[in-house]
């Protein structure tokens, strides 16, 4: 199933209420709760922002949201609790932090394995990605960089409208970027400047939803 970022943040707030991480006094209310309420519950959680309050680091909830979207927008619940699980698991020890549970290193870092594990996943399950898959497993990792062009990975035009459908790649122009969520686990790294045109193109698939903040 696929979830909205309204959707995706009720499913966070969930979860940690269930988990006794957050304080369930809302949890029969959790339906009725809009964007912008259910990220101020989830602050406890992950913190306003992914450093103080006075840094220019984002949004944590906004993060969270376009490291799990793909490229359609869309975002899967096994991802969503896959990661509460590598954050909170990375987060255990850290003495800094005493506003939040999970902290702004365990929630970058979980995005690795949570990647990987979705990679794998969709192997399993679609038989038309696990094809272009596997030739992109073939691509020499000094030639997986983002962007990328038509011709710098060898992909057929055909394998490239598939994943584009898939939204596991964007076009913007005549460059190809990756979400996050499935570029690590495709082995590909960030070329300069390519991260805030990711997290725009991020930002422009979940267009229909308002910024959570």
């Amino acid at each position: 199933l696929n979830w909205s970022s309204e959707e995706a943040l009720r499913l966070f707030a969930w979860t940690a209420m269930k988990a006794k991480a957050l304080d369930d006094k809302k949890l029969d209310q959790l339906l009725d709760l809009k964007l912008e309420d259910l990220a101020q519950e989830l602050i406890p959680l992950w913190g306003r922002k992914l450093g103080s309050e006075n840094s220019k680091e984002a949004i944590s909830a906004n993060w969270v949201i376009y490291a799990l979207s793909d490229f359609n927008g869309q975002i899967q619940a096994r991802d969503i609790i896959r990661f509460l699980h590598f954050a909170s698991e990375s987060s255990k020890g850290d003495s800094f932090w005493n506003d939040r549970i999970l902290v702004p290193t365990a929630i970058r870092r979980s995005l690795s394995p949570c990647s990987q594990e979705k990679i794998n996943e969709i192997k399993e399950e679609n038989t038309e990605l696990r094809r272009i898959f596997g030739k992109i497993n073939e691509i020499p990792i000094d030639k997986k960089r983002v962007p990328f062009d038509q011709n710098d990975l060898g992909l057929e035009a055909n394998d490239l409208e598939i994943l584009e459908r898939n939204g596991v790649i964007g076009r913007d122009g005549e460059k190809y970027y990756i979400p996050e969520i499935f570029r690590e686990g495709l082995g590909f790294v960030l070329g300069k400047g390519a991260r805030p045109k990711v997290v725009a193109m991020a930002m422009r698939a979940q267009r229909h939803i308002k910024n959570p903040i």
